[in-house]
């Protein structure tokens, strides 16, 4: 008697808590109960593409916070000349692939990183092509901010994931160097997101 007494009582809480959780859901939809035509990478098209820009205020903010990333890392990416860790990055990436593997493995550094590096330097050898490629990787690094945060929260988890990753001093800062951090951030969240969806 006593037993299902509390079974009952936690059988009305928890449906308290789904009906309290279903509303702030609700109070929170930025999207006003529209659904996405797109839930995985197949259902990519251009229709499916203008309807969610169109109509979905989360992939608007979205696509703002990228730009605005965008910017803050390409502003003054050329500006300061090249450091020493910088400079070691030029040097290894003019090499050949067989001579960047071994460097790569000597300095504790990605070979992958310097072999995208090694066929960017095609454009010429400036600070600004040396940087173009981690300042890219940091800014794709803000959608994958806002997926990541999608799938194990919800979408507004991912916007304000995104709008911190889109401003955020330390990230901008390493965004616009020389080096594989912005790369290893970017495969670090891409790995749990792609093995999550189908």
């Amino acid at each position: 008697m006593v037993n299902s007494y509390w079974v009952l009582i936690m059988k009305k809480t928890d449906g308290q808590k789904a009906h309290k959780k279903s509303e702030q859901i609700g109070e929170c939809d930025l999207d006003k109960g529209y659904v996405s035509p797109v839930h995985s990478f197949r259902d990519l098209s251009i229709k499916n593409l203008h309807s969610l820009i169109i109509s979905s205020r989360y992939i608007q903010i979205l696509i703002l916070l990228t730009l605005t990333g965008l910017f803050l890392r390409i502003y003054n990416l050329g500006y300061n000349s090249l450091w020493l860790d910088e400079a070691t990055t030029y040097f290894t990436s003019i090499q050949s692939f067989g001579e960047i593997w071994q460097s790569g493995i000597s300095q504790f550094s990605p070979p992958l990183f310097l072999w995208v590096e090694h066929g960017i330097l095609i454009l010429g050898n400036s600070e600004f092509i040396l940087r173009i490629i981690p300042a890219l990787l940091g800014v794709l690094t803000i959608p994958l901010f806002y997926l990541v945060g999608k799938e194990f929260c919800d979408r507004n988890a991912g916007l304000i994931a995104a709008a911190a990753c889109s401003v955020s001093p330390f990230l901008i800062f390493y965004s616009q160097e020389a080096r594989a951090y912005a790369m290893l951030l970017f495969l670090w969240l891409w790995q749990p997101y792609s093995s999550l969806k189908p």
